[in-house]
């Protein structure tokens, strides 16, 4: 798969698991609170981007398809999802004087495995 349309899968793949995840409510649009968009409020780019590629690696390292699935795959090596561990360490250690980041990836884990 050539890399512009990888990149635009892993675009698509962000999109629908952030659907999948996010819960659905009765409120209004104008209401309505992005669980996502609340818990990366006011972090660092590369905490925020961290949680989005971790949300997006779990979904498909729990995907049936993933064993099977070549682009399954590629999608995970592309988003270095064997290396999502020794990054939050990194990110911890980085901002462990900083409450709201450390927060944030403990409420992640709590996000993305509901």
């Amino acid at each position: 798969m050539r890399r512009g349309a990888m990149k635009k899968f892993v675009i698509l793949a962000f999109c629908v698991a952030r659907l999948a995840l996010t819960e659905c409510t009765t409120a209004s649009a104008s209401e309505w609170t992005d669980p996502w968009d609340q818990l990366k409020s006011g972090l660092p780019l590369e905490v925020e981007t961290y949680i989005d590629r971790r949300a997006l690696c779990r979904r498909w390292f729990g995907s049936a398809a993933a064993e099977r699935s070549s682009t399954v795959k590629s999608a995970l090596v592309e988003l270095k999802c064997e290396a999502l561990e020794r990054e939050e360490q990194r990110l911890r250690s980085k901002y462990a004087k900083s409450p709201n980041v450390v927060k944030a990836l403990d409420e992640a884990s709590d996000l993305i495995f509901r």
